[in-house]
């Protein structure tokens, strides 16, 4: 690991649209890269992390009543999350390096969910990152999408 690389958890909040999709890919695409450089990104399954996330925000009631329908169904039917999530905290907790999450299903999270993840990674340096749109932007984008 480089030095001047600051161990611990970046964590990304994307609202939806804001690019957040894009993000994920060019940093799963140069994950290899960046580990050379104590920076990992390390999703459990795919591209995002959905399963560690799952695990959290399938009991939240502010997630479950905010998100979109489909995203809830989908959080919903994520298989791994218990794992997933106690595999996130081990690597995170044991190895040196700034772990990058990045989820934007975490833009719905509610207050308990929050705390629970801050709670699960006590004694942790934590960054957050939200990547947001403006609303002349973001409407456009959301009507697109669910007029598909």
């Amino acid at each position: 690991m480089s030095d001047s690389t600051p161990s611990g958890l970046s964590l990304h909040v994307g609202q939806m649209k804001s690019g957040t999709t894009s993000l994920q890919a060019e940093l799963f695409h140069q994950s290899s890269r960046l580990a050379e450089r104590g920076v990992y990104y390390k999703p459990f399954v795919g591209r995002f992390h959905l399963a560690e996330m799952a695990h959290v925000l399938r009991r939240d009631t502010t997630f479950l009543q905010t998100a979109p329908r489909s995203i809830v169904e989908h959080v919903l039917a994520t298989p791994y999350g218990r794992t997933a999530w106690d595999e996130l905290l081990c690597r995170v907790r044991e190895e040196q390096g700034r772990h990058i999450v990045s989820n934007e299903m975490l833009s719905f999270a509610g207050p308990e969910t929050r705390r629970e993840i801050f709670n699960a990674f006590a004694g942790v340096p934590i960054r957050v990152v939200i990547t947001t749109r403006t609303l002349s932007n973001l409407m456009p984008s959301l009507y697109i999408e669910y007029s598909k």
